[in-house]
C-alpha cells in the first residue's frame, strides 16, 4: 500500500530513540570519567552548549506548560556528539568500541541525524538505515526488538532481517527480493590474463574495476564501470592544492584529488589486496570541510569505501591471498559502493 513506510518509520523512530538515550548515556559517562565533575563545561564545547541553550529556550518558550526541568545534557543529539567528540584534549577517547575506528564512528552519527531529520519531516526511512540503526543497538548491546513491521507483501508470520549493514564483516546474504539487477556481464577472461596493475597518471579515467559482484556465482565474473568523473576530467590536484582547497571550501579540487585517489586504491586492493597510500583521505577526514560537507555532498560512500580498505588491510595484512582478498571484499559489499561512488562523483564533478 501507498503509505506501508509508515510501518517502517515507527520502528525506525523506537530504534533511534533507544539508541540516542543509550549513546547519551555512554556519553555523559566518559565525559564524567574524563573531566570529573565539571563534565559538562570542560567536556562539552562552547559551542554546543549555547546551542544546546538554545533548543531548550526554544522549547520551553513555544510549549508554555513544560516543567523546564530537563537537563541541557538531554537536548543533545548525533550531530552534537560529533563535535563533542572533537572538541577533546588529545589522549581523550569518548565512545570508545562502539565502532572500531573514531571517522566512521563520526560519520554513522552523521548518519543518524540524516534519520532523525528523516523520521522528523515524515519522509520514508531506506532498509539501509533501519540497518545501521540494528548494528547499533547490537554495538550498544540493546536488547532486540521483539516485533517490527512488516514491509508490503511480507509473511504476516516472519520476522524479516535487517538489510546487513556494510560495516558487518561478514554479512548475511540479502533476500532474494530486494538483490539489485546484475549488470551486463563482461566477457569471460582469457586464460593466463594479466593481473590489472594500480592505475598511472596515464590510465584511462574511465577503465573498468573487474569485482566479483555478492550476488553473482563465484565462478562468473563480472565488471563494473570506475567511477566516473567529468568527461574531461582536469589534472589531479597536487597535495598542497588539496590542503588549500580544504581551507577555502573549494569543493571541486577537494572531490578531483578523492577521485583519483580512490580510483589509484580501488585498482591497488583489487589486484594485490593493499593499498600504498591514502594520504588525501587522512587530510580529508580530519578536516572541517568533511563534517560540513558529509550530508550536503552525500559523502557517505567515500567513507564506506575507505572502511572497507582499511579494515581490509587491518584484518589481512597485505600478503593475503587474491581469493581471500576478493572474498572479504565481496562480504563487505565493496561492487555496490563502487557504483555509489560513481553516482557521486557524476553528480558533483560534472559539468
Amino acid at each position: 500500500m501507498e503509505n506501508d513506510w509508515i510501518e517502517s518509520n515507527l520502528e525506525a523512530f523506537s530504534s533511534l530513540t533507544e539508541v540516542l538515550l543509550a549513546l547519551r548515556e555512554r556519553l555523559r559517562g566518559d565525559l564524567t570519567t574524563a573531566h570529573g565533575e565539571e563534565w559538562f563545561t570542560r567536556g562539552v564545547p562552547n559551542g554546543v552548549r549555547e546551542r544546546l541553550e538554545g533548543k531548550k529556550d526554544r522549547e520551553d518558550t513555544v510549549a508554555w506548560y513544560s516543567s523546564g526541568e530537563r537537563e541541557l545534557f538531554e537536548y543533545v543529539d548525533f550531530f552534537d556528539m560529533v563535535e563533542i567528540l572533537e572538541g577533546q584534549q588529545p589522549g581523550i577517547e569518548l565512545l570508545a568500541g562502539v565502532f572500531p575506528q573514531s571517522q566512521i564512528l563520526r560519520a554513522r552519527l552523521m548518519e543518524l541525524q540524516i534519520v532523525a531529520q528523516r523520521l522528523g519531516h515524515a519522509h520514508p526511512v531506506a532498509d539501509e538505515e533501519l540497518s545501521l540503526l540494528a548494528t547499533l543497538r547490537s554495538r550498544l548491546n540493546l536488547a532486540p526488538q521483539t516485533t517490527q513491521h512488516l514491509r508490503a507483501g511480507a509473511d504476516p508470520h516472519e520476522v524479516p532481517a535487517p538489510t546487513p549493514s556494510p560495516l558487518e564483516t561478514t554479512p548475511p546474504a540479502p533476500p532474494e527480493a530486494r538483490q539489485p539487477t546484475p549488470p551486463t556481464p563482461g566477457p569471460a577472461p582469457e586464460p593466463d590474463t594479466p593481473e590489472p596493475e594500480a592505475p598511472t597518471a596515464s590510465a584511462p579515467v574511465n577503465q573498468p574495476i573487474p569485482v566479483t559482484l555478492p550476488f553473482s556465482p563465484a565462478a562468473t565474473p563480472r565488471t563494473i564501470p570506475r567511477p566516473e568523473g567529468p568527461r574531461t576530467a582536469p589534472p589531479t590536484p597536487s597535495f598542497d592544492e588539496v590542503l588549500q582547497a580544504l581551507d577555502r571550501r573549494q569543493n571541486p579540487i577537494v572531490l578531483r584529488a578523492l577521485y583519483a585517489e580512490i580510483m589509484a586504491v580501488a585498482e591497488a586492493v583489487w589486484a594485490r589486496g593493499t593499498a600504498s597510500s591514502l594520504k588525501v583521505w587522512y587530510i580529508v577526514r580530519e578536516s572541517p570541510w568533511y563534517q560540513e560537507h558529509f550530508v550536503p555532498l552525500g559523502l557517505k560512500p567515500v567513507s564506506d569505501f575507505y572502511s572497507i580498505v582499511e579494515d581490509l588491510q587491518s584484518t589481512l595484512g597485505s600478503s593475503a591471498p587474491k581469493e581471500k582478498v576478493h572474498e572479504f571484499l565481496n562480504s563487505r559489499a565493496f561492487a555496490q559502493v563502487l557504483l555509489s561512488l560513481r553516482e557521486l562523483f557524476q553528480r558533483a564533478l560534472k559539468t
